[in-house]
């Protein structure tokens, strides 16, 4: 398994992301409006294998800029994989400055 700092470095991750719900809700933005931007800049897919919202490794805290932190967890009633994908701090404050940009530029994102 983890080691006790790896266990506490992803507590502190997860203490400091947002799901894309709360993240769209504080740049005051729809949610759709959001995950539109976050997939048609390449931030984000849906994967069909799992019908959820997955970031790419370029983004994430593992392989990437950190912009994402991808949970994932086991089902306690099925046994399968779970995927969250939650934006960090350093995400929300690059969303926020683009999305300023963007109204600033053209009236809306």
């Amino acid at each position: 398994m983890f080691s006790n700092d790896k266990l506490k470095e992803i507590e502190e991750l997860e203490k400091d992301t947002l799901s894309i719900k709360e993240c769209a809700k504080k740049l005051e933005v729809t949610v759709q409006d959001f995950k539109k931007y976050l997939l048609d800049n390449g931030y984000i897919y849906l994967s069909e294998k799992v019908n959820k919202i997955i970031c790419y490794d370029d983004y994430s805290t593992r392989n990437g800029s950190g912009l994402f932190y991808l949970k994932t967890d086991i089902s306690k009633v099925n046994g399968k994989k779970m995927y969250q994908t939650k934006v960090t701090t350093k995400g929300f404050e690059l969303f926020q400055k683009d999305l300023e940009e963007r109204r600033l530029n053209y009236g809306s994102i």
